[in-house]
């Protein structure tokens, strides 16, 4: 559990404070609440959208994760990115495809660290 919730703490500050030093126009809400919600949304449809491309593709969603060495992952990860933004526009702002990728990109790595 507590790996949990400093993997999440570690998260935040990564959306707060990390997301707009990626682009000028990715704009992220600077209140702790919604970088928790940020999280814990990115969290949940990361892992929805996965199984749900896992049941969809009758498994070959996951050989074509393995087989494209994680960039299926960061696409998926940019998605949902882009997913909270389009839903959530006054929490956070994505510019575009490019920056939602690099932020998917340090959210896994952050999550990585933090489950070591």
């Amino acid at each position: 559990m507590k790996g949990f919730i400093f993997s999440i703490v570690l998260q935040v500050i990564v959306v707060i404070v990390v997301f707009p030093l990626i682009h000028s126009e990715f704009k992220v809400s600077q209140k702790i609440g919604d970088g928790i919600f940020i999280v814990l949304a990115f969290m949940a449809l990361n892992f929805l959208l996965r199984q749900l491309f896992l049941i969809f593709t009758l498994g070959i969603a996951g050989i074509v994760y393995y087989l494209s060495l994680g960039t299926a992952g960061l696409i998926v990860n940019a998605v949902v990115l882009l997913l909270i933004g389009n839903f959530f526009p006054d929490k956070m702002t994505v510019p575009g495809f490019f920056p939602a990728i690099v932020g998917g990109f340090l959210l896994s790595i952050v999550n990585f660290l933090s489950s070591k």
